[in-house]
């Protein structure tokens, strides 16, 4: 990531919107945020079409290839096999070229740093961390509005 260049987020359903955009609003950057069209969703942010596993997601869904596969399945060994809709998670955020998953979720955050090994550009944090990680490695262009 550069600052100037757009940062993808994809978050998770447990992330409260409003303090991330509060977050997001002291910065100058372009910025994208989506969630993965999985389980209950949000109708106010932009839903991106999930990887089409059996039994633990949703349809409309588009059908991932074998990276995806591959990347699902090594996912679900990590975080557990009882946790693949978080496996799902973090396997859309990689497919979809998301540079944070931003989650509350205590199974991914556990594992964040086997994902790192697995996933190296997604970076996996909660919203404190997130807040942190912006503000300490200048990855957004700072508002001159303050």
């Amino acid at each position: 990531m550069v600052i100037g260049e757009k940062i993808k987020i994809m978050k998770d359903k447990n992330v409260d919107m409003k303090k991330l955009k509060d977050i997001l609003s002291e910065y100058n950057s372009e910025f994208e945020i989506f969630e993965a069209n999985i389980e209950n969703l949000s109708r106010k942010i932009e839903q991106k079409p999930a990887l089409a596993v059996l039994g633990t997601a949703r349809f409309p869904m588009r059908l991932g290839g074998q990276t995806s596969v591959n990347n699902f399945d090594n996912l679900k060994l990590l975080i557990g096999n009882e946790n693949s809709g978080d496996a799902l998670q973090v396997s859309e955020a990689d497919y979809h070229k998301a540079d944070f998953f931003i989650t509350e979720d205590g199974d991914i955050l556990s594992k964040k740093e086997g994902i790192k090994s697995m996933l190296p550009n997604l970076k996996i944090t909660n919203l404190e961390e997130f807040k942190d990680t912006i503000k300490n490695q200048n990855i957004l262009a700072k508002s001159s509005v303050e």
